[in-house]
């Protein structure tokens, strides 16, 4: 029973490969040394944010969760998966679609720094939410400040 879960990770390995070799070093450069940067970041994190966000009011209002517990259901589900976008991002990119601005380098690119920064916010509200002690808002900051830190020295490894 093992080989519907094997032929999904090799689509998906080749998937993720086919989509690497498309990307261009230097779009990734430029994208990231300048205004486009910008364009990169909130391709990522801002959909990623709203997302989240709706599902936080929406189950903190309707459901009835605690702020903590919405924030982390939020983050749990706004992720996409870079292996269900850049397969229709490859095509577009083979026919010639955006190419002399290359965004599909740049929705390539926010597609990993999108599942990125959700599990980053999530590993950050679930370690807000097993805290051992009470902790007043100053101190909650200074903990997700060094989770922050903590997710980027980690990411960099």
């Amino acid at each position: 029973d093992g080989s519907p879960v094997t032929i999904w990770q090799i689509a998906t390995t080749v998937s993720m490969i086919r989509a690497g070799m498309r990307l261009v070093p230097d779009a990734i450069y430029a994208a990231l040394h300048c205004h486009h940067g910008l364009r990169l970041a909130g391709l990522a994190i801002v959909p990623s944010l709203i997302e989240a966000l709706v599902v936080a009011v929406t189950s903190y209002f309707t459901l009835g969760y605690p702020i903590i517990w919405a924030l982390c259901l939020g983050f749990l589900m706004c992720p996409n998966s870079p292996s269900v976008i850049t397969p229709p991002m490859e095509g577009l990119m083979m026919a010639g679609y955006g190419e002399d601005k290359n965004i599909g380098v740049l929705v390539c690119g926010a597609a990993g720094l999108d599942v990125a920064f959700s599990v980053s916010v999530f590993d950050i509200c679930i370690s807000l939410l097993f805290q051992k002690k009470d902790l007043d808002t100053s101190q909650m900051f200074q903990k997700g400040a060094y989770d922050i830190l903590i997710d980027l020295g980690g990411g960099f490894v």
